[in-house]
């Protein structure tokens, strides 16, 4: 089995063993494109340092992504766009630092309040 790099075969170390063991069982060898992996000791360390740090980064990504998220939200933002009703509004603090922010968008909140209103009587 060919991959460019370890990192991309598995997030997980617990992925990586078995898809290694898969690999063994079915009688084919794994390739790195770019790394020294083989089926030596220090061949084989290496492909488990690598998935580890594969790992570490795939969680570490993970934290750091959702503390922006969560960051984003105090700041009154959105992780995408808005519902219909609201809008993304972009403007410029007194510190002279751009922000962005959600507000009601006035040509569609009667309309989104009226039909709301209405499907709450169908």
């Amino acid at each position: 089995m060919l991959v460019h790099k370890v990192d991309r075969l598995a997030c997980n170390r617990v992925d990586d063993i078995e898809i290694t063991m898969a690999v063994k069982k079915a009688g084919a060898t794994l390739v790195s494109a770019t790394e020294n992996i083989d089926e030596t000791s220090s061949g084989m360390l290496l492909h488990g340092i690598m998935s580890s740090i594969a790992e570490f980064y795939s969680r570490n990504l993970a934290t750091e992504v959702h503390k922006g998220m969560s960051q984003k939200a105090i700041a009154g933002g959105t992780p995408g766009r808005v519902l219909l009703g609201y809008r993304n509004v972009g403007r410029t603090t007194d510190e002279g630092r751009g922000e962005r922010t959600v507000e009601i968008d006035p040509e569609r909140a009667d309309l989104i309040a009226w039909a709301l209103r209405r499907l709450r009587h169908w």
